[in-house]
């Protein structure tokens, strides 16, 4: 194999220190030309999916942003929330009776290791 020359000015030899062995791989009299693709089936078929694959996200789009009428016309939303608070509520009373009884669990366990601290 025969090395052709280039004619590189000096100015960009600095630029390709370090590639002179890549350069050396490169085959400059064979330089393959990459012909445009001239399958217009092809083409066609990419289009026709991006055109269904654009009308699917629409109508996704369009379902998720709009409120279903169901829920408009018969929203649970507040009732639910409602019922969770008085729900929240009454555990609430009920567990800090349970907690203020002398001889519950939470009392016994405190005041041993407040006399443990304490050493009483």
């Amino acid at each position: 194999m025969v090395k052709k020359k280039l004619n590189i000015p000096k100015s960009k030899l600095k630029d390709l220190e370090g590639f002179e062995d890549v350069l050396d791989l490169v085959n400059i009299d064979k330089a393959e030309v990459h012909k445009r693709d001239t399958r217009p089936a092809q083409n066609f078929e990419i289009y026709d999916f991006l055109e269904r694959e654009s009308v699917r996200l629409k109508k996704l789009d369009q379902f998720f942003s709009n409120k279903v009428p169901i829920l408009e016309e018969h929203g649970q939303y507040t009732s639910l929330i409602e019922q969770q608070k008085v729900v929240r509520n009454d555990l609430q009373k009920e567990l800090c009776q349970k907690v203020k009884d002398e001889n519950s669990a939470f009392q016994q366990f405190m005041s041993s290791r407040f006399n443990k601290f304490f050493d009483l």
